[in-house]
């Protein structure tokens, strides 16, 4: 008998040792057996200082790791191959395997993107990655492949703020405003809607306008600013945050299709880690240009409450006009009101 107990106890034992080796065996997986080596060529038109290339840089490096070096980002930048659109039509042909772009220059090939820069949908840079990156981004994103991209993530991009001699925190101080806007739909409508002035004036008439007192304002991001030279016209800049444009992270579909499953999975799941990457690198590009902006002499009125434009626009029955216009899915927009909240 107790020969028999030493027995099974051995056995009950080298089982053990196989059971416990077995999850081992699986973590120490080669994925050379499943991934080729590969590489990729990657492309901003973004400058070699930009969020977006430190972005793609650091994504590269998180790919080499994930990978165990057997996939490389060949990184390229600094409109070395073109412009954001040369950028989309590339990865569409193939010349360029991923591309993070400005997601304006999408939209005019893909209207439902124009969904994530609705005027005063979110409430902070970091509410619209949550909202891009998550189901309701993936539904927006997922007729791609019919024009030949597949989508990784959406990175933080930028804010349009205004530029004015007085603050424009309120809807009031935006009622009759002769405001500069670029020659986009959504700010007509928006700007409209809140009874400003709209029209479009190039930033190098601007100075000229504000002194014939034709021009009270401009749109524009706090990027278009510094490089406009705005603060030797305008006094004040309001951060009214008001519309959100991401950076689209796009990669040829066919090149997608043809990696195995490991190889997607791990391009995914790095991407939305470079989406981190990219909020860090676009919140201390903001700082240093707000910084900048306040060495200038403009005084910066920041934290405006954006409820009372909301209101004064309608609340969400505002974007009806957009459903009805056949390029805002109803359902689509419901679920992203209630994704924001």
């Amino acid at each position: 008998m107790e020969k028999l107990f030493r027995t099974a106890m051995v056995l009950v034992v080298i089982l053990s040792l196989i059971v416990m080796s077995v999850p081992a065996l699986a973590a120490s997986k080669d994925l050379s057996d499943e991934i080729d080596p590969v590489t990729l060529m990657v492309y901003t038109p973004d400058g070699a200082d930009s969020a977006a290339v430190k972005t793609l840089k650091e994504y590269a490096a998180l790919i080499k790791d994930a990978s165990d070096g057997l996939i490389t980002l060949d990184v390229h930048h600094s409109g070395e191959l073109g412009d954001a659109n040369a950028a989309i039509a590339s990865v569409q042909s193939g010349s360029v395997d991923i591309a993070l772009v400005d997601n304006g220059a999408l939209t005019p090939i893909y209207e439902i993107s124009r969904m994530l820069s609705l005027p005063f949908l979110f409430d902070s840079a970091e509410q619209a990655c949550a909202v891009a990156n998550g189901e309701v981004g993936e539904q927006i994103f997922s007729f791609l492949p019919n024009i030949g991209l597949t989508f990784l993530a959406e990175c933080d991009g930028s804010m349009r703020q205004v530029v004015a001699n007085r603050p424009i925190a309120s809807a009031r101080d935006a009622q009759g405003l002769l405001i500069s806007i670029p020659d986009y739909f959504l700010l007509w409508d928006m700007w409209g809607t809140l009874t400003a002035a709209p029209s479009v004036v190039a930033p190098a008439d601007v100075p000229g306008a504000v002194a014939a007192e034709a021009l009270q304002a401009v749109d524009c991001t706090v990027g278009e600013l510094l490089a406009n030279e705005y603060y030797d016209t305008f006094s004040d800049l309001s951060l009214l945050n008001y519309m959100w444009t991401g950076s689209t992270m796009l990669m040829n579909a066919a090149t997608w299709n043809a990696l195995p499953l490991e190889a997607q999975d791990i391009l995914k799941e790095q991407a939305l880690a470079a989406v981190e990457v990219s909020m860090e690198a676009t919140a201390e590009e903001n700082a240093a240009a707000l910084e900048e902006v306040e060495s200038e002499g403009m005084e910066i009125a920041q934290e405006i409450d954006i409820k009372p434009f909301q209101r004064a626009l309608g609340g969400d029955a505002y974007y009806d006009r957009y459903v009805e216009s056949g390029w805002c899915p109803a359902d689509l927009l419901a679920s992203m009101l209630a994704a924001r909240k």
